[in-house]
C-alpha cells in the first residue's frame, strides 16, 4: 500500500506455488482482496507486463529499489469489471448461462454471481437461469464448482466442457 502510495519500485522474490522463486522489479499499482486472500498488480520490469498479478503471502521477500517508478495508467476497476477475481485472460467477455436448482436459486438471486448477472428466469421445476457476461478463468470454474449439483452450465460449451473434466477428474479420484 505504502509503495502504491509513495510510487515506490519493489525488488521483489516471488515464490508461486508450482514454480521456482523468482525476482524482479514491480511497480504496484492497485491492490485486490478476493477469496481472502490480497493480490497486487502493477508494472513488472523485466517482461514489460502492466498487468502482472501477484498474490501478496507469496512474496518471499522485497525491498525498495531505486529503479524511476512508471505510473501505469489502468482504470482498474473498469479493468475487471468483466471477469471473476483477480486474473483477467485475454479475450472478449462471453455470455455464460447457468442453471440453478431450486435449492440454489434463493441464494443465487440474493447474492449475484457479478455485476452482469440479469434478472433470473424462473423454471418450472423452481430452478432458475441466471446469464452474466464474463471472460471465464479460473476463478469463476472454481466459484461454479463450489455449487456442486446445485448448478449446471449450460453455455458457453467450453466452459461446460472445462467444468465437466474437472468434475471427472475429482469423481476418478473416488473410484
Amino acid at each position: 500500500f505504502n509503495a502504491i502510495i509513495n510510487k515506490r519500485v519493489l525488488k521483489i522474490n516471488y515464490k508461486p506455488y508450482v514454480k521456482d522463486a523468482f525476482v524482479f522489479h514491480f511497480h504496484p499499482a492497485f491492490l485486490k482482496q478476493y477469496n481472502n486472500r490480497w493480490f497486487a498488480l502493477g508494472l513488472n520490469e523485466e517482461t514489460g507486463i502492466q498487468t502482472m498479478n501477484i498474490a501478496l503471502d507469496r512474496i518471499a521477500s522485497y525491498s525498495e529499489s531505486e529503479n524511476k517508478y512508471v505510473d501505469v495508467k489502468i482504470e482498474w476497476e473498469d479493468f475487471f469489471s468483466d471477469t471473476i477475481g483477480p486474473t483477467k485472460p485475454d479475450g472478449q467477455p462471453v455470455e455464460v448461462v447457468l442453471k440453478f436448482t431450486k435449492n440454489q436459486a434463493p441464494y443465487v438471486i440474493t447474492k449475484p454471481l457479478h455485476q452482469s448477472q440479469k434478472k433470473p428466469k424462473a423454471v418450472e421445476d423452481g430452478s432458475v437461469v441466471i446469464r452474466i457476461s464474463v471472460i471465464p478463468n479460473f476463478e469463476l470454474e472454481q466459484l461454479l464448482l463450489s455449487f456442486g449439483d446445485g448448478v449446471e452450465i449450460l453455455e458457453p460449451e467450453s466452459l461446460r466442457n472445462s467444468v465437466s473434466k474437472r468434475l471427472r477428474d475429482a469423481l476418478a479420484k473416488y473410484f
